[in-house]
């Protein structure tokens, strides 16, 4: 619960898995060996997507993202909202169109003072130069836009994939802990998550 801000996670996140590793302590008694944990090295919380990934990824790139809620020898790490992945690529293009608009702008200018000199004489290789620095200011501009807009798009789909996979994963634990056959249910996500509810509830 809580509605919890993980790393690299753009959504908060009420369900999460917790992972705690720990020193241990292994002691002989009744002819059987007995395990107790000691110290807690470290312990991280992951989303359902994430913890996915941890363990069907392996050797994969370079590994999955968690969040660290404590480690050895510093106590509880203090919780970090992060800044918003979506909103950064936003204000990416926001600049890209910014500093293309100034920059044809700047050659718009340019042109003009080459065509109407102080001396009133306009030279034709500074006009042909300013026109070229405009042309390829206006040329650039859409390919420019574009390359930001796709990436923010591309952000905005991850962020969706990560979700659904949350979700799916949400509705696979509470199936479980019902102890149904998905398969049987033969109902929509949607109705399904409704129809689930706590188990807490039964």
């Amino acid at each position: 619960g809580g509605g919890t801000w993980l790393f690299d996670s753009d959504v908060r996140h009420d369900h999460r898995i917790y992972l705690e590793i720990d020193t241990a302590v292994r002691k002989r008694e009744l002819n059987s060996d007995w395990i107790h944990p000691s110290d807690t090295i470290i312990q991280v919380e992951m989303s359902y997507s994430q913890f996915g990934a941890l363990v069907s990824s392996f050797g994969s790139g370079s590994g999955v993202p968690v969040t660290i809620t404590e480690r050895q020898g510093q106590g509880p790490v203090p919780h970090i909202i992060p800044e918003s992945r979506f909103e950064k690529s936003l204000k990416e293009v926001r600049d890209a169109a910014e500093t293309q608009s100034a920059k044809a702008q700047a050659d718009l200018e340019e042109l003009l003072a080459a065509l109407n000199p102080e001396d009133g004489r306009p030279k034709m290789k500074n006009v042909r130069e300013a026109a070229r620095n405009l042309e390829a200011s206006i040329r650039s501009l859409p390919s420019n836009l574009v390359f930001a807009s796709e990436k923010m798009h591309e952000h905005a789909e991850n962020v969706v994939n990560k979700a659904k996979a949350d979700i799916e994963a949400m509705v696979d634990d509470r199936v479980r802990q019902y102890g149904l056959d998905r398969a049987a249910l033969d109902l929509p996500e949607q109705q399904g998550i409704a129809a689930l509810g706590n188990p807490d509830d039964a």
